[in-house]
């Protein structure tokens, strides 16, 4: 919990808040760490591999598709990784 914790507090200086789930009244205590997702600028932003529930979106150009998945390749990690795209066509 404490490595998602600091990895949050990183992102909120350094990427845009896109969401956040809402704080439970009282808390929820123990490891419970509430579901958030932030933009990043490039890939690059991105230092290492989280588990939690934080997810980073970064948009790139169809032009810009090949570099992308050799930046990816390139981490040596992306056990849980997700491409959503509004091309129809492969």
């Amino acid at each position: 919990k404490d490595v998602i914790d600091r990895h949050v507090a990183e992102m909120e200086k350094s990427a845009t808040l896109i969401a956040r789930a809402p704080e439970v009244e009282g808390g929820l205590g123990g490891t419970f760490v509430r579901p958030v997702a932030f933009e990043l600028a490039k890939l690059s932003d991105l230092k290492r591999e989280i588990f939690g529930p934080v997810l980073h979106v970064v948009r790139y150009g169809a032009d810009e598709l090949d570099a992308l998945v050799d930046e990816i390749n390139a981490l040596g990690y992306g056990l849980t990784l997700g491409v959503h795209t509004r091309i129809d066509e492969t």
